[in-house]
Formats: structure tokens, C-alpha cells, sequence
């Protein structure tokens, strides 16, 4: 997964829509880091972002993932 950058809002992501359409899907991990995953990262779609927004994508990290873990009783 690839952490945002903390000057990147996660509402305003997810309304970029790749060249086929897609929409970026950020999440939320456990330690509260907002995500988007490696798929969507390397994906062809969003590859021209990276391009128009060199300094924007250079600020994403990779991290691992820990998922939040909801129990029911």
C-alpha cells in the first residue's frame, strides 16, 4: 500500500478519475494512515499523474498495510 502525503485530502483523491474511468479508492488502516493500494498505484490508468504531478507522487510511501479488525460480541 502507499501512504498519502499529509498535504493530500482523501475525499479529493478519490473524485480522480483515471483515463478509464476508475476512481482512486483510499482507505483507512488500523494506525489511522490513509492508503491507496498497490494496484491502483502502478496501475496504467493513474500513470500519467505521477507525470503532471511529479513532486505530488514523490511524497507517497510505501507501507505495509494493517487492517482494522472489527469484533462483534
Amino acid at each position: 500500500m502507499y501512504k498519502l502525503p499529509e498535504n493530500i485530502d482523501p475525499a479529493e483523491l478519490a473524485q480522480i478519475q483515471g483515463t478509464e474511468g476508475t476512481f482512486l479508492h483510499p482507505i483507512q488502516d488500523a494506525d489511522g494512515n490513509w492508503v491507496i493500494s498497490d494496484q491502483e498505484w502502478h496501475s496504467a490508468e493513474f500513470q500519467h499523474l505521477k507525470q503532471e504531478y511529479p513532486e505530488l507522487a514523490a511524497g507517497f510511501t510505501q507501507i505495509e498495510f494493517k487492517p482494522i479488525i472489527y469484533k462483534f460480541e
